[in-house]
């Protein structure tokens, strides 16, 4: 199976200390789930959880999007290989003041060990478009994963990815949610990407970008063979699977 972000969904909650996305019906194992969030009140980020008592792992460092003293907003990615899945399936950034918006998606098609590849990103970015920074991947089959958090002084943005990437989710509303958005590419050979995402309306920002390797399914190798003898109308040579 190629690699590929299945599906995504994302949330706003606006003057609440907990936000809960809707639900998703994700697979039962054998997926790497990805969580998004953007707050306010400095540095120290949300707790992040979800419904199905995955434990997540910060990629990377957290990201200053702004430095009003008032707000202060961060940014910041987690993933959990091979998480458990299923039906109901919903994903939470809890911070006290923290008034967070979270952005989740389900990786099909990926390692279930391993499958973290590269990551960077940039902070307090005042001009358009927003930029991670680069990194170069290690495997030719991978999916790029940027998240592009924002702060806008008048009216909300309108996000527009570049590099090829595309808009999973975003958030726009500036009244009323920390603003976002989550992008993503696949790749088929090995290279250096970036997130780029233009931005309109912008103040500040900051972008993050990770890479996660393909599922290779055992494929390659030199074939193994195996000789049979002393059966009847078996033929000498067969060829099974590969090392």
């Amino acid at each position: 199976m190629a690699i590929a972000l299945a599906q995504s969904v994302s949330a706003g909650a606006p003057g609440a200390d907990s936000t809960t996305t809707g639900s998703l019906t994700t697979t039962a194992s054998g997926s790497t789930f990805l969580i998004a969030a953007h707050w306010q009140g400095g540095s120290t980020p949300p707790t992040i959880s979800d419904s199905k008592s995955n434990t997540y792992t910060l990629i990377g460092s957290v990201r200053q999007v702004d430095n009003n003293g008032s707000f202060l907003s961060h940014i910041g990615l987690w993933y959990i290989e091979n998480g458990t899945g299923g039906s109901s399936h919903t994903f939470t950034g809890a911070k006290s003041g923290g008034y967070t918006s979270v952005y989740a998606a389900e990786v099909t098609g990926g390692l279930t060990s391993g499958i973290l590849d590269q990551n960077t990103g940039a902070a307090l970015d005042a001009s358009s478009p927003v930029t991670s920074g680069t990194i170069t991947t290690t495997q030719a089959a991978e999916l790029l994963i940027g998240f592009v958090g924002t702060f806008h002084a008048g009216s909300g943005p309108a996000y527009t990815a570049n590099n090829s990437f595309t808009i999973a989710q975003q958030i726009t509303d500036a009244t009323n949610y920390w603003t976002g958005c989550l992008v993503s590419r696949v790749v088929a050979s090995t290279g250096t990407y970036e997130t780029d995402v233009s931005v309109t309306n912008l103040t500040q920002g900051a972008a993050i970008i990770a890479s996660f390797k393909e599922d290779g399914g055992g494929g390659g190798g030199q074939p193994i063979t195996k000789r049979l003898g002393g059966i009847p109308n078996m033929p000498r040579t067969i060829r099974r699977g590969y090392y």
